[in-house]
């Protein structure tokens, strides 16, 4: 079961899954593994499914975008992941519209 907790910063409801993907990626090594390596690393931690890892446009904050597809056992939920252009930074997310990219991410 989902029971989304209120994160104090933003104060909007974030699912466990989102925090346990969150968790997961913080502990890999992005430097060390590559973007690619620590997704994947993440996706066995969290038994979820990498759904896509793109590269984002050009004239984006970001440099990878990333999706993941994790469940609690009864619902599934697609969660997002961005890699900054600093190449070490990411966020995570459930809200797709949260993403600020000037093109279409692929369809789920």
């Amino acid at each position: 079961m989902t029971r989304p907790d209120m994160m104090p910063e933003t104060g909007k409801a974030v699912s466990l899954e989102v925090v346990e993907v969150e968790l997961a990626l913080g502990a890999q090594d992005i430097v060390t593994d590559g973007f690619e390596g620590a997704l994947q690393k993440a996706v066995e931690l969290v038994g979820g499914k990498l759904i896509f890892n793109i590269r984002a446009p050009e004239n984006s904050e970001y440099q990878r975008i990333a999706a993941i597809s994790v469940s609690d056992g009864s619902v599934e939920q697609t969660v997002f992941i961005t890699l900054g252009n600093d190449g070490t930074s990411f966020s995570v997310t459930a809200d797709k519209a949260a993403i600020n990219v000037n093109t279409d991410l692929p369809l789920l």
